[in-house]
């Protein structure tokens, strides 16, 4: 079963990785959102805590806490169970230079999940 699942996961990041016929602008964009999407995380908490009534500043504090429960959750999960990227199996093309640690679970999915399920779960 395992083993079908990562069969998988390397023709979905086969079908998502750009090769080397990928225009140029393609790769920029990806990268660029790659590099600065994680980012609208803490500037939504951050515009909720300060335009916020008590309820989006508690829902703000809320999901901060999700986030960083489920990132060290991440970081156990990574010491436990080591996944290799893409890159360090000579998979597809690293567009984005990355450390070579534990792609499972991903931190930006995780962080993105968190985040969107806390505020799905908060009402807004």
């Amino acid at each position: 079963m395992l083993e079908n699942l990562e069969i998988l996961n390397r023709q979905l990041f086969m079908m998502l990785n750009g090769g080397e016929n990928t225009p140029a602008w393609i790769v920029g964009i990806a990268v660029a959102l790659g590099d600065t999407l994680i980012y609208l995380v803490p500037l939504a908490l951050l515009w909720m805590w300060l335009w916020g009534d008590f309820e989006r500043r508690s829902l703000a504090l809320k999901v901060f806490v999700v986030v960083m429960v489920a990132v060290g959750a991440n970081q156990l999960i990574g010491l436990v169970w080591q996944h290799p990227r893409p890159f360090m199996v000579m998979l597809g093309h690293a567009w984005i230079p990355h450390q070579a640690d534990s792609s499972f679970p991903s931190d930006h999915v995780t962080v993105l999940s968190a985040f969107g399920l806390t505020l799905l779960a908060g009402g807004l």
